[in-house]
């Protein structure tokens, strides 16, 4: 029987703030994972020491991210997180301007978890499946 449980929010301390952010529903995050797609399709052939390093892949997609990409992670993602702010837990949408001012350090690593979040598990897969294309690949030049 399938599980149609909503996953539970995940706390997450950056800098002095803690997140909590709630996963992105099924359609929403269909939507994120399609413009992420996009943004790593170009970053795709990096690799650490053989193996595929999802974090490269997105670091890779950031040098090609437009304001309008990152104005709209940003925001599909403030709409999932709180922050705990003196014992209370704001939206993140609504304080997003203060909280992030002169402060993008903690905001990339807070996308960082979003996305991790909501995708770690696709990305754990994507890396094996890469790192397993590129060794039978090497496999395949070695024995030619």
């Amino acid at each position: 029987m399938a599980n149609l449980t909503p996953r539970a929010a995940v706390e997450q301390k950056i800098g002095d703030t803690v997140y909590r952010v709630r996963p992105l529903g099924a359609k929403k995050g269909c939507v994120v994972l399609t413009k992420l797609t996009k943004l790593i399709g170009t970053a795709a052939g990096k690799t650490v020491g053989g193996r595929v390093n999802v974090i490269d892949l997105i670091a890779g997609a950031l040098e090609d991210l437009s304001e309008e990409n990152l104005a709209f992670f940003v925001d599909t993602f403030a709409d999932y997180t709180d922050i705990e702010h003196n014992g209370n837990w704001p939206g993140l949408k609504g304080v997003m301007e203060l909280q992030f001012s002169a402060n993008y350090g903690d905001m990339f690593e807070w996308l960082k978890f979003c996305l991790e979040l909501n995708y770690g598990s696709l990305f754990t897969r994507v890396s094996a499946a890469l790192t397993q294309k590129k060794a039978d690949n090497l496999e395949t030049k070695a024995s030619s």
